[in-house]
């Protein structure tokens, strides 16, 4: 247990996950500035109610984050943060609650494509940590047609192992 509040802890240390738009432009910045801090803050609470082993806390500030609307040009960053909850909720076999909150993404950030992969990544390696191999490799497949780069082996491969999604 004392690993995983150390990783919590060092975690919430690193550089602001939505740090990319701090604006120089007008007098007054960024519109978009208020959902960027305001998406620090959520995020900074979501690990918090992980810390803190308050789950219904974290799906509701994930459903915070999601209402927040925020614009594409953050879709790395909210990628990339749904990636590091994951990881925080997987390191202490939070399985469940990883699950709910990537489909709530999932669901609400529809036709948003490199962040859509970036989701099902995450999805396929909740899969994994759990061993369900079959629903990773499904997972991993389906984020990698999204980018388009699902190679032209991929689906000789299935067809000749009887694979089924």
């Amino acid at each position: 247990m004392a690993k995983v509040i150390t990783f919590i802890v060092f975690a919430s240390m690193l550089a602001p996950v939505f740090s990319q738009s701090l604006s120089v432009n007008a007098p007054g910045g960024d519109p978009d500035d208020s959902k960027r801090l305001a998406a620090e803050a959520t995020y900074e609470l979501i690990v918090g109610y992980i810390a803190k082993e308050d789950y219904p806390k974290v799906q509701k500030e994930v459903r915070n984050l999601l209402d927040l609307q925020l614009p594409s040009k953050f879709d790395s960053q909210l990628g990339g943060a749904f990636r590091r909850i994951t990881l925080k909720l997987l390191a202490i076999r939070q399985f469940a609650v990883a699950h709910t909150i990537v489909d709530m993404a999932i669901k609400e950030l529809e036709g948003r494509d490199e962040l859509q992969a970036e989701l099902l990544l995450t999805k396929a390696t909740i899969f994994k940590a759990e061993g369900k191999e079959d629903s990773a490799i499904e997972f991993f497949n389906k984020s990698r047609q999204i980018t388009g780069q699902g190679g032209k082996h991929s689906k000789d491969a299935e067809s000749k192992s009887g694979s089924k999604k």
